[in-house]
């Protein structure tokens, strides 16, 4: 199970967040929040954290992250193929990080001003296609208990990281005409 939402600032502390890095994979001692009272093992909070900079050039700093403090699982849970299961939703978060970043490098605005308006609008659907895709997940696999359909996830979600792999930089310069 995961929930995800885009944030235009990080609020929590960095010490508190991971970011998606394809060399470090999720441990279950990542999972620092309280468990409360729910069907499910595990819950995997991450998010994408899209934050403007300034410069010569307007420019946006994305990244997908694991937050540590709303993540949790339940004793009894901490076996490999549950702890694959989280990261794969962190996994699809960062692929929807990587197809902001695609739109974002494929779009060129008038002013500044409409493409910090666009932005958040594009920021926002990017979102809600996130969030759908995470439902998709955990409905097609049976929150992990489908074990065939969790295996062509796992597929899946590896071909499409790998069919991102040129937006995995960060920064996007935004392109004003």
């Amino acid at each position: 199970m995961s929930f995800t939402s885009i944030k235009q600032d990080n609020i929590y502390k960095e010490k508190e967040i991971i970011v998606w890095n394809e060399n470090n994979k999720l441990k279950w001692d990542y999972f620092k929040g309280k468990v409360p009272e729910s069907k499910y093992g595990a819950i995997t909070c991450s998010t994408i954290y899209s934050k403007f900079e300034s410069g010569n050039f307007l420019i946006l700093n994305t990244r997908a992250c694991f937050v540590k403090k709303e993540s949790w699982h339940k004793d009894g849970y901490s076996i490999a193929y549950y702890l694959n299961h989280e990261q794969k939703h962190f996994d699809i978060t960062e692929i929807y990080a990587r197809k902001l970043r695609k739109t974002l490098t494929d779009t060129v605005f008038k002013t500044e001003t409409i493409a910090k308006k666009e932005i958040n609008r594009i920021i926002r659907s990017n979102n809600k296609a996130l969030n759908d895709y995470q439902d998709l997940y955990d409905k097609e696999t049976n929150h992990s208990i489908n074990k065939e359909n969790q295996s062509l996830w796992d597929k899946k979600i590896d071909e499409e990281l790998k069919s991102l792999s040129n937006y995995t930089k960060n920064i996007v310069e935004i392109k004003i005409n």
